[in-house]
């Protein structure tokens, strides 16, 4: 049997700095009706500066919308034009890459 340890630290804030995240740790408890941590909040920040955002209330609105089956057919088949478009751009304009030299 193996333990597993999560490994904490302890960072200093100022007062002011610690009710911005409260005010927005609120705010995305309510946006995700869930609660989270600060160490989350932190993840979330970190990745949306990084342009990592990966948008978690979008996802939610996203999972609970009722979609019709054609239109999520059409939108598989514009992804897959679209798709299409961006490889033959691509092999345009990096033909050199794409062509095998003997």
């Amino acid at each position: 049997m193996y333990m597993v340890y999560n490994l904490y630290t302890t960072i200093r804030l100022r007062k002011e700095t610690k009710k911005r995240l409260e005010k927005i740790l609120i705010e995305y408890e309510v946006k995700l009706k869930r609660r989270l941590d600060y160490d989350e909040l932190i993840q979330i920040l970190l990745d949306k500066l990084e342009g990592k955002d990966k948008r978690p209330e979008l996802l939610l609105e996203l999972k609970e919308m009722k979609v019709s089956s054609q239109l999520v057919s059409k939108a598989h088949e514009v992804l897959a034009n679209e798709r299409r478009l961006e490889e033959e751009i691509l092999e345009g304009k990096y033909s050199s890459r794409y062509k095998c030299t003997n």
